[in-house]
């Protein structure tokens, strides 16, 4: 069995549509994705995945080679088009079918009841195979084309719905067999079935060498990615990306990218701790003090930084030497050694950063400012 998998990607790849598709995988069932829209999103495809998505050509040689080969199926999927002038998802559904044809596919699922559910039906239709649909709520109370996906639900072979509320709907208000109706609902994916205990060590740093990514990514080859995993924040000119996947770590770091202030302040509120193994360059640039250290202090977070420029007047641990990714290493096991101290830790720190980096601490330029000249 090869499934056809009808939806929509209009904003990337809807993640509960990702969860189910991911466990379909799982279990060794072949389908091919086909998307009435593509457009981008937080979530994608498997790279492994097909996709396929309306084209003109496509549109073309299907329905010439439904005209021709398949002329009964081809004039029963026009009628239909032509009684309930449905000529965009006929013509959607001709470039589907015949892609379908091509790679075998014996059963069609649309995910949503509406046009999803039309282009579905049409597509049987050519193809002669069944179809089923996944029912949510806008398509409970939409009129578009309500008589035609009214149809389109009772010729299916099964109408599944995400809430008893629903399916009670369905049978109530869409005049549909209770045995034809059945409440499915959604999965959670795998990510989420199991919690995460792992520490989250957060690092936000522009992508330059002296922010020490080199050393850390080294670093995290002796941390195992069952402990630890890291929380990337920055961006520019060093691919830091690149760097952990030659050091083999893509398992324990995600990259975040360039975040707003109110998504790092919830970031710092998050992770565990905070971590920055600053280094001297190899052209000689140095940290005057990373205000990303004070940050993370004042939310209350333990630090893990290295012995450089000005980081040892304010921290007082957990510090290393820099340039040392074994050294690293050992100060973030340590770190995760002291679990039960964290709150303790985050305190201190915070009650530092409030006194080292006072708001008084504008007041020298103020004064320079009001005696100027």
């Amino acid at each position: 069995m090869t499934v056809a998998y009808v939806l929509s990607m209009k904003s990337g790849l809807p993640s509960f549509n990702r969860d189910e598709l991911l466990e379909l995988e799982n279990r060794k069932i072949p389908f091919i994705l086909y998307a009435t829209k593509i457009g981008a999103g937080p979530y994608t495809p498997s790279r492994d995945w097909k996709v396929r998505g309306p084209n003109p050509a496509d549109t073309l040689i299907g329905l010439f080679g439904f005209f021709t080969r398949y002329p009964r199926r081809f004039g029963r999927a026009l009628s239909e088009t032509v009684r309930e002038f449905l000529w965009a998802e006929f013509l959607v559904a001709a470039a589907f079918a015949w892609d379908m044809r091509r790679h075998g596919v014996t059963w069609i699922h649309a995910h949503f009841g509406d046009r999803k559910v039309l282009v579905a039906r049409l597509a049987s239709i050519l193809l002669a195979c069944p179809y089923s649909v996944t029912i949510h709520a806008h398509e409970l109370t939409s009129m578009y084309q309500r008589r035609a996906r009214s149809r389109a639900l009772r010729e299916s072979v099964r109408v599944f719905t995400v809430a008893d509320f629903n399916r009670e709907s369905l049978i109530r208000d869409w005049a549909l067999s209770p045995s034809k109706v059945v409440t499915n609902r959604l999965i959670l994916g795998r990510d989420h079935q199991r919690a995460d205990r792992r520490a989250k060590m957060l690092v936000v740093a522009n992508f330059v060498e002296k922010k020490g990514y080199d050393v850390l990514v080294q670093a995290l080859r002796e941390i195992p990615a069952s402990e630890i995993t890291v929380w990337i924040v920055g961006g520019g000119e060093l691919d830091v990306e690149a760097l952990a996947k030659t050091a083999e770590v893509m398992d324990r770091v995600v990259f975040l990218g360039c975040v707003a202030p109110e998504m790092l302040s919830i970031l710092l509120d998050a992770c565990d701790f905070f971590c920055l193994p600053s280094r001297t360059s190899s052209t000689g640039a140095r940290e005057g003090f990373p205000i990303a250290i004070a940050e993370a202090m004042a939310h209350g977070k333990p630090i893990v930084a290295s012995k450089h420029a000005g980081i040892p007047e304010v921290v007082s641990e957990i510090l290393v030497p820099e340039g040392d990714p074994r050294a690293l290493a050992s100060g973030i096991r340590e770190m995760l050694d002291r679990r039960q101290q964290w709150p303790a830790m985050g305190q201190r720190n915070r009650s530092i950063a409030l006194k080292y980096f006072s708001l008084d601490n504008i007041e020298a330029l103020v004064q320079t400012f009001r005696t100027r000249g």
